[in-house]
């Protein structure tokens, strides 16, 4: 079996169905979104320049590039390269109430299809 692509297939069914929560995605000029599923985390624990844990908000989300691009929602730039940062992005929280983000950093994996994004408050 080649594992490579059973990773691959992992993380899809992780990050669509059996561990993915429902986010939308909308782009910066608010004319295209998408519906999808992805990973997410949103937790109160940072380190500062020296290692030192303090208490911060760090937010992110794993999201499979395929998804989005099956959704109709254009990810990469003319250059060919991830293009989501100033994207908002909408997760529910505990209390199933909307709260929008905006994506400031991408790390994209093109081997596994992934692409996280650190989030930020939305203002």
């Amino acid at each position: 079996m080649d594992l490579l692509k059973q990773a691959k297939k992992d993380i899809a069914r992780y990050t669509r169905a059996e561990f993915g929560v429902d986010m939308t995605i909308t782009n910066p000029a608010g004319t295209v979104s998408a519906q999808i599923r992805g990973l997410a985390s949103n937790h109160f624990l940072s380190l500062d320049t020296n290692g030192i844990p303090i208490n911060a908000k760090n937010v992110h989300v794993s999201i499979s590039e395929t998804a989005l691009r099956e959704a109709g929602y254009n990810t990469r730039n003319a250059a060919g390269e991830i293009d989501l940062i100033n994207h908002v992005l909408t997760l529910q929280n505990n209390a199933n109430a909307p709260v929008k983000y905006v994506i400031t950093e991408t790390y994209p994996s093109d081997t596994l299809n992934l692409i996280v994004c650190i989030l930020g408050d939305y203002e």
